[in-house]
């Protein structure tokens, strides 16, 4: 697991990239939405995008949203965020924006 320290008063939606090592029959992250994560159908070294600002999930431009099992798209809170992630062979960027109010 890593922690990711949010500053900001915010949440704010995340994006995720993620690119597989090897083909991955599914992936869970935990700590991006109250409910876990999961993403299917992983290629190796194909980049998947998990986009919390817009709403999208795709891999090479391509709509992947089928390959998916989430109640809500990627998102943290301000302060320390916790995430896991079920398997190691899969590299993962997690990009935002701090939000104030």
């Amino acid at each position: 697991s890593k922690t990711i320290n949010v500053s900001g008063n915010l949440e704010t939606p995340a994006i995720l990239e993620l690119t597989p090592s090897i083909d991955l029959i599914d992936l869970t992250i935990n700590g991006l939405d109250e409910e876990a994560i999961i993403l299917k159908n992983l290629k190796a070294n194909k980049k998947l995008i998990v986009n919390g600002e817009e709403g999208t999930v795709t891999v090479d431009g391509v709509n992947k949203y089928s390959d998916t099992d989430m109640w809500g798209f990627p998102r943290l809170k301000p302060g320390a965020n916790t995430i896991t992630v079920s398997k190691n062979n899969v590299d993962i960027t997690i990009k935002y924006k701090p939000r104030y109010i």
